[in-house]
C-alpha cells in the first residue's frame, strides 16, 4: 500500500473499498433471498464472515460518521405538527424505559457475575446497555478489560440487529418496501430542499455538540428537523437512497470490526454477548406488552423502543419498517442518557473499587 493510499489513522481507501464491496454483495444476496433490511444484514454478515476469515477489512468509520446526520435528517423529517399531541401519552412508556434501563443492567450484571465469571467492574460496564464508546472509555478508566466491554457490546448490537427485523417479518405483515416508497427519490430533491438539509445538519451537530446529547451527529440535526418539521417551517424530508446506503454503511461497519479477533475469544464473548442480548429482549418484550395493555400504545412500536441495539441502529431500523421513528428514537435517546450519566455514579454509589488494569 502507498502512502498515497493510506489515510489518517491507518484506515487505508482500500481497506474500505474492500469492506463496503463485501458489504454490498451480501446485501445483494440478501435482497435477492427477500430479506429484511437486506442491505444492513446482508453487509453485517458478510462483513463478519470476511473479517474472521483474514480478509484485510477496515471499518468505514468516517463515511459511517457523514451518514448518520442524515439518518438524523430522516428521522427528523417523519416529526410531525400531530407530535405535539402525541408526546405526553409517552409518558408511561419513557418511565417504563427508566425502569427496564436499571433492571435490564442489574440482571445481565448478576448473570456476567455468577454465570460468567466476569470480575465486578468489567460485568458492571459490560452490562450497562448502551453508551457504546462511553462504557468502554469508562470502564477502562475504572479498571475494567475494555476489550470484553467492547466486544460484549458490539455482539449485543450485532444480535439484536440480526433478530427484531427477522422476528418482524416472521410474525407480522411487515414489508421492507413500504417506508422507502414513499420517501420520495434524490430525483425529486430541489436545490433549495437541498440546502435546507444541509443547514439542518450542519447546524444540528453543532447545537448537539453544545448541548453534550448523546451521539451528537445523530440526535442534533434529528431534534432541530424535526422540530421544523413540527412548527410547520418545513416539509422537506430527504430521500429513500439516505436509508439504503445508511444500511450498507452502518452493516459493513459493525462487521468489519471483527476483523482480527481469534475465533476462540469470539466464541467465549459471543456466548456472553448471546446471554446479555437474550435477558435483555426478554426483559424488553415483557415490558412491551406490559406498557401496550396499560397505555394503548402499539405494541411492535414499543419493542423497537425497548430492544436493546444501538441509537442509530435501531432508528434506522425504525426508518426502514416504517415504525414510529420519532417514538423510537427518543426512547432510545433517554436510555443512552441514563446510562451514560447514571453508570458511572451508580458504580460508585455501590462501593465497586477501580481494578488495577494489567
Amino acid at each position: 500500500m502507498t502512502a498515497a493510499a493510506r489515510l489518517p489513522g491507518g484506515r487505508t481507501l482500500a481497506g474500505w473499498g474492500l469492506t463496503l464491496a463485501v458489504g454490498a454483495l451480501g446485501g445483494g444476496l440478501f435482497t435477492w433471498l427477500g430479506a429484511p433490511l437486506p442491505w444492513m444484514l446482508g453487509a453485517v454478515c458478510a462483513t463478519a464472515g470476511a473479517a474472521l476469515a483474514g480478509a484485510p477489512l477496515v471499518p468505514p468509520e468516517p463515511l459511517r460518521q457523514a451518514v448518520v446526520p442524515l439518518l438524523g435528517l430522516m428521522i427528523g423529517g417523519s416529526f410531525t405538527p400531530a407530535l405535539v399531541h402525541e408526546a405526553p401519552h409517552w409518558a408511561a412508556s419513557l418511565a417504563g424505559m427508566a425502569v427496564y434501563t436499571v433492571a435490564a443492567t442489574a440482571l445481565v450484571y448478576a448473570a456476567f457475575r455468577r454465570v460468567a465469571g466476569m470480575d465486578p467492574v468489567t460485568a458492571y460496564f459490560a452490562a450497562a446497555p448502551g453508551g457504546l464508546t462511553a462504557m468502554i472509555l469508562t470502564g477502562r478508566a475504572m479498571g475494567g478489560d475494555e476489550r470484553i466491554i467492547s466486544l460484549v457490546h458490539v455482539l449485543r448490537i450485532v444480535f439484536v440487529v440480526l433478530t427484531i427485523p427477522v422476528g418482524y417479518q416472521l410474525l407480522s405483515a411487515y414489508d421492507g418496501a413500504s417506508a422507502t416508497r414513499v420517501m420520495g427519490s434524490v430525483a425529486d430533491l430541489r436545490p433549495a430542499g437541498l440546502a435546507v438539509l444541509v443547514a439542518a445538519a450542519v447546524a444540528g451537530i453543532l447545537a448537539g455538540r453544545l448541548m453534550r446529547l448523546p451521539t451528537p451527529g445523530l440526535t442534533g440535526p434529528m431534534l432541530l428537523f424535526g422540530a421544523l418539521h413540527v412548527a410547520g417551517i418545513t416539509m422537506v424530508r430527504p430521500p429513500a437512497e439516505v436509508v439504503l446506503v445508511g444500511q450498507l454503511v452502518m452493516g459493513a461497519t459493525v462487521g468489519a470490526r471483527f476483523a482480527g479477533l481469534s475465533r476462540l475469544a469470539l466464541a467465549v464473548t459471543a456466548g456472553r454477548g448471546l446471554l446479555a442480548t437474550a435477558l435483555m429482549l426478554a426483559l424488553a418484550g415483557a415490558a412491551s406488552l406490559l406498557l401496550a395493555a396499560a397505555t394503548g400504545l402499539d405494541a411492535g412500536a414499543l419493542m423497537l423502543a425497548f430492544a436493546p441495539g444501538g441509537l442509530v441502529e435501531m432508528s434506522l431500523i425504525s426508518l426502514a419498517m416504517d415504525i414510529d421513528p420519532a417514538f423510537v428514537a427518543v426512547h432510545h435517546m433517554l436510555r443512552i442518557i441514563l446510562v451514560v450519566l447514571g453508570a458511572p455514579l451508580v458504580f460508585r454509589l455501590l462501593g465497586f473499587t477501580t481494578a488495577r488494569r494489567q
